[in-house]
């Protein structure tokens, strides 16, 4: 998730001010074994491991997270668009920087040139001394699930075209997601929805999980709704305004603008966002591998999965009424 003043954080660690309010749902868990969740926690644990660095933008972490990715998206059988997997862009932080996307798709069979892209974004904060923040949850979390997503559809046939779009530089300002929007590899209006992952992986007790979007799109709230009742995570509407945080000399969250979906919703493309509260892990080196919530993460995968799924066979119906 895109870095936010260390106030909001201390609010979120000692004041209490990020806590979820609402009464816990009492899910229980179920998993349905749709995907690989050896390979998924596998795939967490590689790009939240000591080696990465962080993955901080421009770094030598960086390039072996990307390594990785595109390893996967090659195993997963994605086609690219211009011959190689990574996309560079340029963006300023602190002087002029070179940013690396790592986009791949798959071709639909019924609506070969509508595209529903999932995004989820790999870099984070890197090292500061010797501390590494690892970034699980924010974001290897979402970035594993995508590619959880990828290995599902490959010996699959998917109704429309299907993007997988890691970002770089989303911490920084969602430069990665922003570059993508201006100078994407097919025409802008062929996208028709973006599902974006951030920080998937930390439900708390209550095992809660937000989706947004629906308020901008309301079309869309059909198929949240089947979502409700299929899951077996505590999927609530949520983070679809700017939120109030009590003892911080902020305003708010606006979480409209807090991740990847921001640049595709400023172009008038809907978008589900796919996340869970601040929590006291969040921008700190204790984002381990080893503080995800395991059977969480796995039955958020599924959902994620599944909300793909009902979305590619319903797109034309949701985005018409």
């Amino acid at each position: 998730m895109v870095k936010i003043r260390f106030l909001v954080i201390l609010t979120c660690l000692i004041g209490g001010g990020c806590a979820n309010t609402r009464p816990p749902c009492n899910a229980t868990l179920n998993l349905n074994h749709t995907i690989n969740h050896q390979q998924l926690l596998s795939d967490l644990r590689t790009l939240s491991a000591a080696e990465m660095q962080g993955r901080k933008p421009t770094t030598e972490g960086s390039r072996l997270a990307q390594d990785y990715i595109t390893s996967r998206f090659q195993q997963a059988g994605l086609e690219t668009f211009a011959g190689t997997y990574r996309s560079h862009f340029k963006f300023r932080k602190g002087g002029s920087q070179i940013g690396t996307n790592l986009i791949g798709y798959k071709r639909g069979e019924e609506k070969p040139d509508e595209y529903i892209v999932l995004t989820a974004h790999y870099d984070h904060l890197g090292k500061k001394g010797r501390v590494i923040y690892y970034g699980a949850d924010d974001n290897a979390s979402g970035v594993s699930a995508i590619l959880a997503i990828a290995d599902y559809l490959k010996d699959k046939k998917t109704k429309h075209s299907v993007i997988f779009l890691a970002t770089d530089a989303e911490e920084y300002g969602l430069f990665g997601s922003k570059a993508f929007v201006k100078n994407p590899p097919v025409q802008l209006s062929q996208i028709k929805l973006n599902l974006n992952f951030d920080m998937i992986g930390q439900g708390g007790a209550s095992k809660l999980l937000y989706v947004a979007g629906t308020k901008k799109n309301p079309q869309l709230k059909p198929v949240v709704r089947q979502l409700q009742q299929s899951t077996s995570v505590c999927l609530q509407i949520g983070h679809e305004v700017r939120k109030k945080l009590r003892g911080t000399i902020m305003g708010g969250l606006d979480w409209q603008k807090a991740s990847d979906h921001a640049p595709f919703s400023e172009k008038d493309i809907p978008y589900l966002y796919f996340g869970v509260d601040l929590h006291r892990h969040y921008h700190q080196q204790t984002d381990t591998f080893e503080s995800i919530d395991q059977g969480f993460y796995m039955a958020t995968t599924e959902t994620l999965l599944d909300a793909f799924k009902r979305i590619d066979g319903q797109l034309q119906e949701l985005l018409t009424q």
